[in-house]
């Protein structure tokens, strides 16, 4: 096998079956000399396209917040200092379902067996209102009801905020019961408020929708009102691009479109929509994801299509076509919630059928059927965020034409460490790799280097392998930020390696970009890379730029 130089397909056709006469004799001879380009496998362009969707994810929030807004606690008078004094000999407190009888009694251990006064009595009710606050309990207070001393013996009353409503505002799609079900804070239990913000962090990271707290004291005494506020993604999107991340051989420059419908059959389902056409392809999928049960699990259907033509090239005139259908099935589901940590697992089945054809005569025709199980976390802190996945892929691909069926086995994983340096300034590494089992993969499951998200100075699908990485250090600085516009402007260095059965081919490149956005509407990024290593591929251009303009249609 030769290695790959501006090609990502492994040609075929040089174990055509000779019964197709002489004009499939000299096919064999022109495509085995020089492997089909990368643009002419719909396979790959359908995984370019599922790279590029999960990229689109990627730009949202690592995690959410959950945020409670305007709690407060009940506010009571102090006891009035009137000069009495008398001997502490026990302090009763009701039962807390926040602090225990070791903390309580620990505090008033502090006043019994002495001569009080009042004053000390508010100093050591301020005292258990002060764990109640360090353990963020803010609608939880500590009193000293009206009472009648006897024997030296105090009674504390600890008011704790039971649940006496809870209501849903600012929904218009989303049915109220579906939020209220999913925080599990039942009326007529007490507000324990660390817990309301894991509930509302972890709705938030599982949701489209996102909601808020607002809690407030109820209408009777000891109780708590609260209210959710929610944020609703718009019901129906669509989004318009224009960009040149196409490859060489299918054209360059390519449009496109996304669109969601946000509950289509029931709460928090998603259709997701995406086509993006170029000269000589055109390639789209349809994804449906709703969730499972109460607890974040999530699964789904997706389906994928991709048609291509050589258009430009050395096989321009040899009609190179190519077809590619891939449906899968998703499920994810959280293992760990914490503020700022996140990890979760996910398996996908799929199913992908390509073939390719040269003049008209069918040169491949094969059949992957894989599962990949994978998991992911996310760490976030105030400065910085780590996200890290790995999986494990296992497939099962059959070339029909020759009755060649083989398994193969993969380890993928992906890292990202992103700092905040100054306010206004970022800096980030972007890892991916892949390692294979086995040599000599289908197009579809190699490692590809090139394109606007992998080395920016090189074509998409450059060189391609059964195993390889890249790294990416980027340096983004904030230029603007205002109500018309924004403009950041970053540095970068990206480098890779792809590995075959020959040698080992590396590329690293260095360059500037920028991203200019206008309101919530217009965006427009762009990037100039500079290649430093370039793998001795010819006809490798001495500088590669990549511009995606996108707009929000509604």
């Amino acid at each position: 096998m030769a290695k790959k130089m501006n090609t990502g397909l492994r040609a075929s056709t040089s174990r055509l079956v000779i019964s197709a006469g002489l004009s499939a004799i000299s096919l064999v001879g022109i495509a085995g000399a020089q492997d089909l380009p990368p643009g002419s496998d719909p396979a790959r362009i359908n995984e370019e396209l599922r790279r590029r969707q999960e990229q689109l994810r990627e730009t949202q929030p690592v995690t959410e917040r959950g945020e409670v807004t305007n709690a407060q606690s009940f506010e009571f008078d102090p006891l009035k200092d009137t000069g009495v004094s008398f001997v502490l000999n026990e302090v009763q407190f009701e039962s807390s379902a926040f602090l225990t009888q070791a903390q309580l009694d620990g505090i008033a251990a502090e006043y019994t067996g002495r001569e009080v006064t009042f004053t000390d009595l508010n100093e050591m009710v301020a005292k258990v209102n002060a764990l109640y606050d360090a353990g963020g309990y803010l609608t939880a207070r500590a009193v000293l009801a009206p009472q009648r001393i006897e024997g030296g013996v105090v009674k504390v009353t600890l008011v704790e905020g039971v649940v006496e409503d809870m209501s849903v505002t600012g929904n218009t799609y989303y049915g109220a019961e579906y939020v209220a079900g999913r925080l599990f804070v039942p009326s007529g239990t007490v507000v324990d408020l660390p817990e309301l913000e894991k509930e509302l962090l972890r709705f938030n990271r599982l949701n489209n929708a996102k909601v808020m707290a607002d809690i407030k004291p109820g209408g009777a005494f000891g109780t708590t009102d609260i209210t959710l506020i929610m944020q609703e993604p718009d019901r129906n999107q669509l989004d318009l691009f224009v960009d040149n991340n196409g490859f060489e051989s299918t054209g360059e420059f390519e449009g496109g479109a996304i669109g969601r419908r946000y509950r289509l059959f029931r709460d928090d389902d998603q259709l997701s929509g995406f086509i993006v056409g170029a000269g000589g392809s055109v390639s789209g999928s349809v994804s449906y994801s709703m969730p499972l049960g109460k607890r974040g699990m999530r699964g789904g259907l997706s389906y994928v299509r991709g048609q291509t033509e050589v258009i430009n090239g050395p096989f321009k005139d040899l009609s190179v076509e190519g077809t590619s259908d891939t449906i899968a099935a998703t499920a994810s589901m959280p293992l760990l919630f914490r503020q700022g940590r996140f990890v979760g697992a996910d398996l996908t089945i799929s199913r992908t059928a390509a073939e390719t054809t040269v003049d008209g005569i069918q040169t491949s025709d094969t059949e992957i059927i894989q599962a990949e199980a994978g998991l992911s976390a996310d760490f976030v802190t105030e400065k910085n965020v780590i996200v890290l996945r790995t999986s494990g892929l296992m497939a099962s691909a059959e070339e029909q034409l020759f009755d060649d069926t083989r398994d193969i086995s993969l380890l993928r994983g992906a890292a990202l460490f992103s700092r905040s340096i100054t306010p206004k300034t970022r800096g980030s590494v972007d890892l991916q790799w892949q390692y294979a089992f086995e040599d000599d993969l289908p197009g579809t499951l190699e490692f590809q280097l090139g394109g606007a998200n992998s080395i920016r100075a090189f074509d998409p699908g450059t060189v391609a392998g059964d195993s390889g990485y890249f790294a990416k250090v980027q340096l983004d600085r904030e230029v603007h930020r205002g109500e018309q516009y924004a403009l950041d402007i970053f540095g970068f260095y990206d480098m890779g390696e792809v590995q075959s059965l020959f040698p080992t081919v590396n590329l690293s490149a260095a360059g500037l970009g920028a991203r200019l956005s206008r309101g919530q509407r217009i965006n427009l990024s762009g990037s100039v890379g500079v290649p430093i290593e370039d793998g001795d591929l010819p006809e490798q251009s001495d500088v590669r730029a990549f511009v995606t303009l996108s707009v929000k249609a509604y």
